[in-house]
């Protein structure tokens, strides 16, 4: 069985490795897999942005949803801009390589959430 490794990075680290520049990032922002913590959303908060995360493992409150990413609700014209700094990627990896996964479903939350405008 593989591992799907769960970190949260520094969101100085983040910000660095996606080439993300905060003020040229449309409002309102979403991590998706933001992490237990939400470093990045707490961050990007902190430095005036606009900015929620979503985790299965959060502490829910008024800017981290605790939530299922299949069965979360993106819906269009809600958010300007989404990250998922490896999260979504490697969940979809980890179940496209499992004989039970479910690689379809993560595909098909994949192009709802790239085509949300």
């Amino acid at each position: 069985m593989f591992e799907i490794p769960c970190h949260e990075y520094n969101p100085e680290f983040q910000i660095r490795l996606l080439g993300m520049e905060l003020s040229q990032l449309p409002e309102p922002i979403l991590d998706i897999g933001a992490g237990k913590e939400g470093k990045l959303v707490r961050f990007l908060r902190e430095n005036g942005c606009e900015a929620y995360g979503i985790d299965k493992f959060c502490e829910p409150d008024v800017y981290m949803y605790r939530a299922d990413w299949l069965a979360f609700s993106f819906e269009a014209n809600s958010w300007g801009t989404v990250i998922s700094q490896m999260a979504f990627s490697n969940h979809f990896r980890h179940h496209y390589l499992r004989r039970d996964g479910q690689p379809r479903k993560y595909a098909e939350k994949y192009m709802e959430i790239r085509f949300l405008k």
